[in-house]
């Protein structure tokens, strides 16, 4: 996880995560989040996510999100969600990560950021950034998306960009963004498929990109998105693998 600061063009910082370490998250950069979701930050999901071992783990230099079927607190699947809000945030500059998705009917893997303000002005005032998302019944293709409160999901003006990547659930490929107050850029293994660019002079309810935002991994099962075409229950477990 590598990530490196730039504001108007002057390097400020880096910042790092290499999960070199084995055992649970490091509680100085991700707190994992409890719950099933659904009381405001959910889409329909599935699961409950935890901070169990079987469900989140560092090991061999690599941190492992796993979905289970198991019942567990009234849902059928468990799964992690780790945010870095209130521990490391960022405005500008480009962040890698590094993935191996998971595969199966019913999957829904994210790499993702939210604004800080959400605790404040709520989403999707606070903005939101897709780097990656991957649903298991279109494997192989990746989208990046930004939200805001003029272009969202809820009411089907989001921006978002796609490509194909046929190994994505076979191997390792680095995911990116590239922000500034011009632009947002995605690219998969260094190559772009998606420009978002500012063209609405500062408008928060289009672009409220100008403020930071915090890191989110996570693992979905079904859902209004991933689970359209079912959950398929042989599927499991699954594992996203991230290797920065």
């Amino acid at each position: 996880f590598d990530l490196y600061v730039d504001d108007q063009n002057q390097s400020l910082a880096t910042w790092s995560e290499e999960f070199n370490y084995t055992g649970s998250i490091n509680g100085n950069i991700w707190t994992a989040e409890i719950g099933n979701g659904n009381n405001g930050w959910g889409n329909g999901e599935s699961q409950f996510y935890t901070a169990n071992s079987e469900n989140v783990r560092v090991e061999d230099g690599v941190l492992k999100i796993t979905a289970k079927r198991e019942n567990f607190a009234g849902y059928n699947f468990t799964s992690s969600r780790i945010i870095s809000y209130n521990k490391y945030e960022f405005k500008y500059g480009r962040v890698d990560i590094r993935a191996k998705l998971p595969g199966g009917r019913g999957s829904w893997p994210a790499i993702w950021m939210l604004g800080e303000s959400i605790s404040s002005i709520g989403w999707p005032d606070c903005g939101e950034i897709d780097i990656m998302e991957h649903v298991g019944y279109d494997n192989g293709n990746i989208h990046g998306s930004i939200h805001s409160k003029d272009f969202n999901h809820m009411m089907n003006t989001q921006k978002s960009g796609s490509t194909t990547l046929p190994t994505a659930t076979q191997s390792f490929h680095t995911y990116s963004l590239e922000g500034s107050a011009n632009y947002l850029r995605f690219l998969v293994d260094d190559l772009p498929f998606f420009f978002m660019y500012n063209d609405y002079n500062g408008g928060q309810a289009k672009w409220p990109f100008d403020s930071p935002h915090y890191m989110i991994l996570n693992l979905a099962i079904g859902g209004d998105w991933g689970g359209v075409q079912g959950i398929a229950s042989s599927a499991f477990p699954m594992t996203m693998f991230c290797n920065f």
